[in-house]
């Protein structure tokens, strides 16, 4: 399992990366979700233009096998870095071969090369595979020291 960070001015990375997303994103781009039922035909390109975003890429035996996107922002609680995973996808041939676990040790590798704080993410609760997996790898879905406050995920589409 080779894990890299992209870059998507060389086109193989940028066409592996959209493939891989089409596929993750197949029947999520309704409204419910904010979009508009397209992928976006500038996603690339308006990657590119945020130098916050670390876009990984996964291969087994040279295929493209998942990929995570990644977005650095800043914890003013502890005035640090931290990375946030907003999106990351196996694809469906290889999932449950290590993919997932492989791209979070990649990420978690990076924070710690940009001394972040921490890592955090969101998983829609019906996705317990990958629940599952964050928990196995040492996320929580409670903050602070309390085991009584949990952290709700909000979003407001404009």
């Amino acid at each position: 399992m080779d894990v890299i960070v992209a870059n998507l001015d060389r086109p193989e990375d940028k066409t592996d990366f959209l493939t891989l997303f089409a596929e993750y994103t197949n029947g999520m781009l309704t409204p419910e979700y904010g979009g508009d039922g397209k992928l976006p035909q500038d996603l690339a390109v308006e990657i590119k233009k945020r130098p916050n975003i670390v876009v990984f890429l996964a291969y087994q035996e040279g295929k493209p096998a998942g990929f995570a996107v990644t977005i650095e922002a800043f914890s003013t609680f502890r005035a640090m870095p931290l990375l946030n995973i907003h999106d990351i996808g196996v694809a469906g041939d290889f999932r449950k071969q290590g993919v997932g676990k492989a791209l979070m040790e990649s990420i978690q590798e990076e924070a710690i090369r940009r001394n972040c704080c921490k890592l955090s993410l969101e998983v829609h609760e019906h996705n317990t595979s990958a629940f599952n997996l964050y928990q196995a790898m040492g996320y929580s879905s409670l903050t602070g020291e309390s085991t009584s406050e949990r952290t709700l995920f909000m979003v407001k589409h404009l």
